[in-house]
């Protein structure tokens, strides 16, 4: 551990820049020390929160001598000057956030830790289309290798007129039995796939996209026993590849505005193409079981209750306020609304969604399913989800017993 890392978990620290790096920083400086708010230049976001800490106005900071500067922003030269010679903040208590101490000296371990994620994220980038094999690129004949985009092309339609059951981890799941899915094909999100796993089921399709969530469950992806593992191409440094994972494109921009926008979300055709985002990971699996052609699409465990836990949680969620501690007071309220008492642990970050933005994707996705004329049915029986048709679980199998799922989806894997 370098000196630095050893006094920033002895301190407090402040987070200064209230942007993508500063989360990022937040997640990186949360395991070894306390973090007890942010501070930015932006005067609009002085007195509020962000990432569920306050935000401090620069002028403050120079009061707060119990605590370290941590600069998280492309301008930290400026920024630390500013500290420095305008503010009057001693220049032991500014340091630079780990992504920006380019010049610090590190140890092998963490160089060879970044080169390889860098390095996984480029090929994740350039295995999404078809290429050549590096020992290859030389040759003017060289073979194509097969591509990510062209292995999720051949998902199209691969369940037409076949039922899929798409489970998320809504509490609802308690009451149902998952081995009556067995034979259907299944779209399993986050944490959810135990709930069939456990039963000793395979979930047909695993989606994970928000990075937080993937970096919490990064170990178990090589374990799982789903068909086809999928996760968006920016968290290709994250997770080996390996035949039965795909990387699928997303919209995702380096802010998050795009989460805050007030137009209706677009709704992707073509999965193989892009995947757009909508506030929750059902709505990237809507997606997914329109590219898959599946009819009707059956939705268990969406119960919608996000709602609820705000207002038990006594928070508000806001574009610079979304995500959360989960602490000991606060443990067992974020879990109530889960089928699994553990779902979250004690000390990890959880993203609140907007409920307004789920409310409009989801309507957004019942028209264009309504336009193809499939059925998207809501057998979820404590869901304050309204949009789609609702029908018991058991009245859905008893008129698709007789459709089973595809035999196997080896053609699709590399």
């Amino acid at each position: 551990m370098s000196k630095k890392d050893a006094d920033n978990r002895a301190e407090n620290v402040i987070v200064f820049g209230c942007g993508e790096a500063g989360r990022r920083a937040l997640g990186e400086l949360g395991k070894s020390c306390r973090v007890v708010g942010f501070s930015d230049n932006n005067r609009a976001l002085h007195g509020s929160m962000f990432e569920g800490l306050p935000v401090f106005a620069p002028g403050d900071l120079a009061a707060r001598t119990d605590s370290v500067i941590i600069v998280a922003s492309m301008y930290h030269a400026v920024i630390r000057r500013q500290l420095i010679e305008e503010i009057g903040i001693p220049p032991g208590r500014v340091r630079l956030a780990p992504a920006f101490q380019q010049g610090a000296k590190r140890t092998e371990r963490v160089r060879w830790g970044n080169w390889r994620a860098h390095w996984r994220s480029m090929s994740g980038e350039y295995r999404f289309r078809d290429h050549r094999a590096w020992w290859q690129w030389m040759l003017p004949r060289g073979r194509m290798r097969e591509g990510h985009q062209s292995r999720l092309a051949k998902l199209r339609n691969i369940h037409r007129g076949r039922p899929l059951f798409i489970i998320a981890a809504g509490r609802s799941l308690e009451s149902i039995d998952a081995r009556t899915l067995a034979g259907h094909a299944t779209a399993t999100c986050n944490g959810a796939v135990s709930f069939l796993e456990s039963a000793g089921l395979a979930s047909t399709y695993h989606v994970i996209e928000d990075r937080r969530e993937l970096e919490r469950r990064r170990r178990e992806w090589p374990q799982l026993r789903a068909g086809v593992k999928l996760t968006s191409v920016e968290n290709a440094d994250l997770v080996p590849a390996d035949p039965r994972t795909m990387f699928f494109r997303t919209n995702r921009h380096a802010h998050d505005d795009y989460f805050w926008a007030d137009e209706p979300r677009p709704f992707s055709r073509d999965f193989a193409i892009v995947a757009y985002l909508g506030g929750t990971i059902t709505y990237v699996m809507l997606q997914l079981a329109y590219h898959l052609g599946a009819d009707p699409v059956v939705l268990l465990g969406v119960d919608h209750t996000y709602g609820r836990l705000v207002r038990d949680l006594g928070v508000t969620v806001s574009k610079n306020n979304r995500s959360f501690l989960v602490t000991p007071e606060n443990h067992a309220t974020f879990c109530r609304y889960h089928f699994d008492p553990n779902y979250f642990r004690i000390g990890e970050r959880i993203n609140l969604p907007s409920i307004d933005e789920q409310e409009r994707s989801f309507a957004v996705a019942a028209d264009v399913f309504a336009q193809r004329g499939v059925r998207v049915i809501n057998a979820n029986p404590d869901s304050g989800l309204e949009v789609f048709q609702r029908t018991s679980l058991s009245e859905v199998l008893a008129s698709v017993e007789h459709l089973v799922a595809p035999a196997h989806l080896g053609d699709v894997r590399e």
